[in-house]
């Protein structure tokens, strides 16, 4: 074996040894290498290792095998032992979150998104985010590895930049890690948000047993991070996903990427928004019974509560969006053949109109020759799943071997 070879060969242990205390522990020395098909010797120097670096601890001992001898020490991630930042750059708010090697939250700032703004003023927002967090955790910071950063549109991954930001109208071309790298001095990756809300999901299901996911994220736009066999797809041009600009309807409104009747410009939150404005503007706002006063109060917060109160004409509307994105699942999965469904967007936290028009609407479109629908549910993982992403998509790197 050439000298790579082994080298690579020492990483793909390693990272295996990591990734498998991570889904199965506590799992005793004997055990990861029988699942491994590894030499006893090759994994005791592994653990230590990964022992002598803080990853992992012995949590306990291990009942005594059949053939007898000691009983087995049993391994598990430390928690405290690596930890990473998250950030969700949305056109509503900035979410960033600081998540241990376990994937727990340890912090969380949520902060307005400036997104009409300069992508400066953007950009000092995200930075005095992760200041926040990191002021409250200075005696951790020599474990942080490093910064995740989740947005919508287009990058150049290879350079770090964001291309184009869909809702972030002033936002070009912007060299996201480079500003982020020479403030915090910390290796910083930038990623789609749906990708990423794809691999918190994946990341936290895995012992589920769902190896073909589709997850749907529902906010100012409309997108779709894909999982096929275990596999996040990327696709050439980073534009698989993007779901908002399939078009439903030919004569429908006119959408902000120039064509007409896509996804997102008749059933995203942007689309309801607008909808309610024309409506008030044309109607008033009796309709309301005060939860709305004008149409400069059109807002997605009045809209949760009005869903709260069960204000008909707000009902309807979301319904109408729940249709839309229920037919587009259908031909979805006839495409796909997904397990699981996972659907993310605070509305589905408002009220569980949205999923449940979806799914009535998913089951009502279906050929006749479909017997089995997939699972479909709201994320666990709620607003912070594509913050969560962020922050794995660096945790991540501990478990898996980076391309050469």
């Amino acid at each position: 074996m050439m000298p790579g070879n082994a080298g690579l060969m020492r990483d793909i242990n390693r990272t295996n040894v990591m990734e498998l205390i991570r889904t199965q522990s506590p799992v005793s020395q004997a055990d990861m290498a029988k699942i491994m098909n590894l030499q006893p010797s090759t994994v005791l120097r592994i653990i230590k290792e990964l022992e002598a670096e803080g990853f992992i601890y012995q949590s306990g001992i291990g009942p005594v095998s059949p053939k007898g001898g000691r009983k087995a020490g049993l391994w598990t991630l430390n928690a405290e032992g690596a930890f990473a930042i998250g950030v969700d750059l949305g056109a509503e708010e900035i979410i960033t979150l600081l998540v241990d090697l376990t994937g727990n939250i340890v912090d969380r700032v949520c902060v307005p998104s400036p997104s009409g703004e300069s992508s400066e003023t953007v950009m000092d927002t995200v930075i005095g985010s992760i200041e926040q967090v990191l002021d409250k955790h200075r005696d951790i910071a020599g474990r942080i590895i490093g910064i995740g950063i989740g947005l919508p549109g287009r990058f150049d991954r290879d350079n770090g930049i964001s291309r184009y930001a869909m809702n972030f109208p002033n936002w070009r071309d912007v060299p996201v890690v480079r500003i982020i790298e020479e403030r915090f001095g910390l290796p910083t990756e930038l990623e789609g948000d749906m990708k990423l809300m794809a691999l918190g999901e994946k990341w936290f299901s895995e012992g589920g047993g769902a190896k073909n996911i589709l997850c749907i994220g529902y906010r100012r736009g409309i997108g779709l991070g894909i999982v096929i066999n275990g596999q996040i797809v990327q696709g050439r041009n980073d534009i698989s996903g993007d779901l908002g600009h399939i078009v439903v309807n030919p004569d429908g409104k006119q959408c902000h990427c120039g064509r007409r009747g896509c996804l997102e410009a008749v059933a995203s939150e942007s689309a309801i928004l607008e909808w309610l404005t024309e409506y008030i503007k044309r109607n008033g706002v009796a309709v309301f019974d005060g939860i709305i006063n004008s149409a400069d109060e059109v807002s997605m917060h009045n809209v949760y509560l009005a869903l709260k109160e069960n204000n008909r004409l707000v009902v309807d509307r979301v319904k109408e969006s729940g249709k839309f994105l229920g037919r587009v699942l259908s031909d979805l999965v006839r495409i796909f053949d997904p397990e699981t469904i996972i659907f993310g967007g605070k509305i589905l936290e408002a009220t569980p109109v949205m999923l449940q028009t979806i799914k009535e609407t998913y089951e009502s479109e279906q050929p006749n020759y479909s017997n089995e629908f997939p699972e479909i549910l709201s994320s666990k993982l709620a607003d912070n799943s594509i913050a969560l992403g962020s922050a794995i998509l660096i945790l991540s790197q501990l478990f898996q071997v980076a391309e050469r």
